[in-house]
């Protein structure tokens, strides 16, 4: 084989270009280590890993010299962290698993109350729902969800 066709064939080069989010603080040959500035809106949430709060910026090891391992390990940590975006975000804070609690909440206090037209908690749910319209969410996702 000529010397172009073996070239094609070695991935490092390929491997030089997604090393985001990748280092090796003790030197080349030890362990990678995922480093991440955390989104703003993340900071002081918990932690999916610890359950400690995040701060400016998350590190953590992979546990791994193999670099397509780190690669991999790299990937699942941030799909936890952007599940975590997508968990305070208003999508899911008006999905239908969210609908379901809501209603399952308010028929325990209808159920305890002394006039179940009047429950603390539907006032509750009413003003995130005014919350959410205020900053722009469609109406029909609000209507559906209501």
């Amino acid at each position: 084989m000529s010397k172009d066709v073996l070239s094609k064939l070695d991935h490092s080069e390929a491997g030089k270009e997604d090393m985001r989010y990748l280092i090796q603080p003790r030197g080349p040959g030890k362990s990678w280590v995922f480093r991440y500035v955390t989104p703003p809106e993340l900071v002081g949430v918990p932690n999916p890993w610890d359950g400690k709060p995040l701060g400016k910026e998350i590190k953590r090891g992979l546990g791994t010299r193999h670099l397509p391992t780190a690669r991999k390990r790299r990937d699942m940590a941030l799909g936890d962290i952007r599940k975590l975006e997508d968990c305070l975000s208003d999508g899911a804070a008006f999905s239908l698993a969210s609908a379901v609690e809501w209603r399952e909440a308010i028929a325990t206090a209808r159920q305890s109350a002394e006039d179940p037209r009047y429950v603390g908690i539907e006032l509750v749910l009413y003003d995130k729902l005014e919350q959410a319209e205020a900053r722009g969410l469609p109406l029909d996702q609000l209507k559906r969800f209501e």
